[in-house]
Order: structure tokens, then sequence, then C-alpha cells
């Protein structure tokens, strides 16, 4: 059976544990000189070494040979420990035990002297996931500890332990891993596994595992399986194998954005999804790199970090983007992306949400939208900026209240007619598509490439130049919405019957595109077509 990379290839002593060289210079100190604490607290992302730390730890607290605060890996206690073999190593998982008659076995059995080693050693792991009751039973036990337990407990979630547990056992927190140091890992267990890998995959590898080597060396272990004898893999099979996105992609996507050349931004993405691509992932990728980017711009004492995390190519052009994009566009394009990773779950195609996000962007883009981050980039007046929209906003009160009085006017003036007219439904339209767009935007937007044809005391015909908004319009959901609407602007009952007919001479009839209006040329440029009434 093929054992898995990540547990054939786990640290058997300190000096192996990449990553987290200040907890293991402390910890092998403290074996040495013997000063070791009767509890431990491990706390950081999954994936980075905390269970495997404290095994290690458990054998060096047991080990016979102990040089260097390193165990020796050769004497009886560390062979039964790297057997998993002893009985005085218990590791109890929190996720599957959280209940108050776990601990209370762990409290029977901690006052019992450990049968072949010198300490009898308890590792907890995801401690958060103990009840409360579990959590009190087990602050008992570690406020006097027998002399031979120690107590490891291990979490993510530092958050949820009570505070009375903590200041009980020694805390550490665990980093994640840097990527020069994860691609060094994976080249090493590569190299050992005889492997061809190809150029770029164990970066790619390193990026999307995040900082854990546990998940680097899981899909590591995936991507083995394409192994053909004297062929090397692929950068190309590994994205399609996994699904995962590699850090060209995501930056070639954000320097379409950058230049606003949104038809190519479409066509990248769909390329990229048909192609395969995962796009919640790639979304979230988006949003990590997008993260980074924001960090250069607002803080750069902290691209050392940064650069910890990425290539040295990559880093220059994080670095690039940080300096041609604004603040607040950067911001923009983050909250987008993480409601566009929301969005993809829900969407009829997954690039769809990319699509418009695309188009919107550069509206937003166009309309000069900062927010005085860069130096070329103009103040806002916050206060003449309040000024203008509570202008704007009872300026428009006002002008649905004139709207509202001359409907009511005109309906009165007709109020002695059978019913509407022609004339009626022609004046109220615009009126008609918003009320629509109250209960379907998309409906709405169909809407105002129609127009009204005919009307009597039983049924309302309306024209679309196409035969895809005939289709939408005439489904019956959305026909009773308009319906709806119909009679709330008519001021009459709902009992008028809607039929959506294509005409094709409206098609043939364009009108000029409004310039002032940025989110329709951005949409014509990209889908084609022209703008009717």
């Amino acid at each position: 059976m093929f054992l898995a990379l990540y547990r054939k290839y786990r640290p058997k002593n300190f000096r192996e544990v990449i990553g987290q060289e200040k907890i293991i210079k402390i910890l092998s100190a403290a074996i040495e000189t013997k000063r070791t604490a009767h509890a431990y607290l491990f706390s950081g992302p999954r994936g980075i070494g905390k269970t495997t730390v404290a095994r290690i730890l458990a054998k060096a607290l047991n080990c016979e040979n102990v040089k260097n605060g390193e165990p020796c890996n050769k004497c009886a206690a560390c062979k039964t420990v790297n057997e998993g073999k002893s009985f005085d190593i218990v590791e109890i998982d929190a996720a599957s035990n959280t209940g108050v008659d776990n601990i209370r076995d762990l409290k029977a059995t901690v006052g019992f002297s450990p049968s072949i080693l010198r300490y009898k050693v308890f590792i907890i792991d995801e401690a958060h996931m103990l009840s409360k009751g579990a959590f009190n039973a087990l602050l008992k036990t570690m406020e006097e500890p027998p002399a031979h337990a120690v107590f490891i407990l291990a979490t993510t979630e530092i958050h949820k332990i009570p505070a009375t547990i903590i200041s009980r056992a020694q805390r550490f927190d665990f980093q994640k891993l840097g990527l020069a140091e994860m691609i060094n890992r994976l080249k090493l267990i590569s190299e050992e596994e005889n492997i061809k890998i190809g150029k770029g995959v164990l970066e790619l590898i390193a990026i999307s595992a995040e900082g854990g080597m546990r998940d680097a060396e899981s899909m590591l272990g995936q991507i083995i399986s394409l192994e053909i004898p004297g062929k090397e893999i692929s950068l190309e099979e590994v994205r399609m194998i996994l699904g995962i996105t590699d850090f060209e992609s995501v930056l070639k996507f954000i320097g379409y954005l950058s230049e606003n050349k949104v038809r190519e931004a479409i066509i990248f993405i769909n390329e990229i999804c048909f192609a395969g691509q995962d796009m919640e992932q790639f979304a979230a990728a988006l949003t990590y790199n997008l993260r980074k980017i924001i960090i250069l711009k607002i803080n750069p004492d902290l691209k050392n970090k940064i650069a910890d995390d990425s290539t040295e190519e990559q880093f220059k052009k994080l670095l690039h983007f940080s300096k041609i994009f604004s603040e607040a566009k950067l911001l923009w394009l983050i909250k987008k992306t993480i409601n566009v990773k929301n969005e993809i779950k829900t969407a009829a195609l997954e690039q769809i949400p990319f699509e418009i996000a695309a188009i919107e962007y550069r509206a937003f883009s166009g309309r000069g939208a900062e927010t005085g981050a860069d130096k070329n980039s103009p103040k806002i007046d916050f206060k003449k900026n309040l000024s203008e929209r509570l202008n704007t906003e009872v300026a428009n009160k006002v002008e649905k209240a004139a709207s509202f009085k001359k409907t009511e006017s005109e309906k009165e003036q007709k109020s002695g007619l059978p019913g509407p007219t022609i004339e009626n439904l022609k004046s109220e339209w615009d009126n008609i598509i918003k009320l629509v767009k109250k209960y379907n935007h998309s409906i709405s937007a169909f809407l105002k490439s129609s127009s009204p044809l005919k009307i009597d005391s039983k049924n309302v015909t309306i024209a679309t130049p196409y035969k895809f908004h005939e289709e939408k319009l005439n489904e019956p959901a959305n026909r009773r919405i308009i319906e709806k609407a119909l009679a709330e602007a008519l001021n009459i009952p709902q009992n008028l019957e809607v039929k959506i007919i294509q005409d094709e001479k409206m098609a043939s009839a364009p009108k000029p595109i409004k310039k002032q209006d940025p989110e329709i040329e951005s949409a014509l440029e990209i889908f084609g077509g022209e703008v009717v009434e």
C-alpha cells in the first residue's frame, strides 16, 4: 500500500522541522537543560507541524540518549514511540472525543505511573473542540498533575481555548511556512521519490498550499500518480488534475484589469474555465494576491514578508501592480472578488460573476473613483460629496412626487374611459420598467429594449427585437411580474394578460449610444449588439 508522503517524510527529530526555528530552539534547550514544563499549548494554522512537534517532544522527553536536545531515534524508547506502540504516549482526537467522560477517563489513568517510559505524555489534538465540561475536568487535572505526566494541547483556533487552560500551559504560536522553505522541502521529497517534475510545478503546489506543508505534500502525492517512467510531469497536467490556480494566471488577469482590457479579461476567464480551472479556487487565489498588492501599497515595510511568500519574479510583478493601482481600486477589487467567490456557487455558468465584475470594474474605474491613494489621484471633498448626495436624494424625491402627481392626474382625466389606452401605456412605460426592476433586474433590462405595441381590456402586447428576450419575457413567472407592474402603474386590477412578440425590425433600427453610460459601452464592446429603445 502506498504510504502518504506527509506520513512517510514526517520529521523524526527537531532539526528536520522547517519554518518553526524559534519554537524548536526553545524546546530543544528545555530538553537539554531538563527544564521542561508539565503542559504545552501549540496553536496555529493546520498542516504546519504542531502534532509532529508534539510527538518529537514526547519522544525527546523519554529518550535515553538525548544529545543537544534531540532524541536519538535509536534507543528502545525512541523506537517504541516511532512505531506507535507505546502505551505511555496517549493521543486524543478532541474532534471525536469532545465529552467530559473522555477527559474523566484521562484523569483516571493520569495518576498511574508510565508502564515503560519515563513520562506519560497526553497529546490532545484539536483541543478547541472539547466541551465546556471537558475543559473544566481537564483544568482540574492540569492544576496538580503528577510529576510523570505531561500535557500537549494542539489547536487551530486558540480563541476557543479557555483562558484558565492557556494560563496553565507554555504557549507556542506556530507560523505558516515560507514559500522557499516549502519548495526546498518538496524538491527534496521529489528527488527521494525519483520523480521528474517540470518547471514551476513545485512553486504552484507551494503557493496553493498557502503555508501548509501537509497540504503541499498531499498535493505532491496526488500528482505522483501521473508519473510515467522517463516522462516529466508538466505544469499543465498538474493544473488539470488538482484544479489549482497558478500564479501567472492570476497575475495575467490582474494585468488585463490594470489596463482596462475588459474584452481580453473575459476571453481569458472563459479559456481557463473551459480548461477545467476551479473558478472558486481562482477567486480565492485572486483575493489572496490582491491582498498582497494592497499590503505593498499601504505598508512597504512588510515587503520582506510578501517576498518570503513569492518567487523573485512574482514579487516584482506584485510590486509593479502596487504602484499602478490606487488604494480605491484595490479595495473595490478585493470586495468584488470576495462576492464573486460566493456568487459562483449559484451562477448558471461559473464564469458569469467574473465577466460581470470585469465590466463593472471598468465602469468604476472610468468614473475616476479614487481615494487619493496615488499622487495623481484627485482628492475627495467628503463634505461636498455628502452634500451632493443629499441634494440628489432630495431631487429624486421631488421628481418621484411630481411623477406620481402627473400619473394620478392623467388617471383622473381618463377615469371615464373604459380602460387604459396605448398612449397611457407608452407614457407610463419607464415607470413600468422601474417597477419591474424591483422584482427582477434582468427582466427590466429586457424591457428597456422592448416597446408596448397595443392594449385592450384584456391583453397587452409588447414587441421585443430579440428571440432570446421574447423567450425570457414569456416565461410564466416573468409575465406575472410584468402584469403586476402594469396593474400598479395603470391603477387597474391585475387582469391584463401580457403577450410578448418578436419584431425583428426593431433590431435593425439602432439608436445612438449614450456616451455617458460606461457600463453600456463596455457591454456592447464585449458582447456586440446595439442599443435600442
